[in-house]
């Protein structure tokens, strides 16, 4: 007697990459958001905020930036991830991230960390996709610190 054991592929699960377009949103909502208040609010900084036109057309133009930041990210990286999420570009996103606090100004952390989560969702029992999910919620407090204080 033989038995065989067939592995099928269920349509019915999806892939943590399937979801990259919430990802996306996610990301670029948060890094809008963050941008708005570390150009027009700040509440932490310590010079008197002024408003004037520059600061608006500076303002437009990171959202430019986070907008082909995000479509290079997920569009490219994300969306073209092999199965099981590429450990590869989870972690060079996720280095990406932590190095893009840097220039926090121009939106790109939480650009970057959202790539590495969704990625790192793949599969997140992995010990790398677990620390690269803590990497991307400390990058994430960093720019939330960094738009408050301006």
């Amino acid at each position: 007697m033989t038995s065989q054991i067939t592995t099928t592929h269920r349509p019915d699960v999806a892939r943590a990459t399937e979801s990259w377009p919430l990802y996306a949103a996610v990301s670029v909502g948060l890094s809008v958001v963050l941008t708005a208040i570390g150009t027009f609010w700040s509440p932490l900084a310590n010079y008197e905020a002024t408003q004037s036109g520059e600061d608006f057309i500076a303002y437009l133009v990171v959202i430019a930036v986070i907008a082909v930041a995000a479509a290079v990210v997920f569009g490219l990286v994300v969306r073209k991830a092999p199965a099981g999420g590429g450990r590869v570009r989870t972690a060079v996103l996720s280095v990406l991230s932590v190095l893009s606090i840097a220039v926090f100004w121009a939106g790109l952390p939480m650009v970057f960390a959202g790539g590495a989560a969704c990625l790192a969702m793949e599969n997140p029992r992995s010990l790398g996709s677990r620390i690269v999910l803590v990497v991307t919620a400390l990058v994430g407090a960093v720019a939330v610190w960094a738009a408050l204080a301006g």
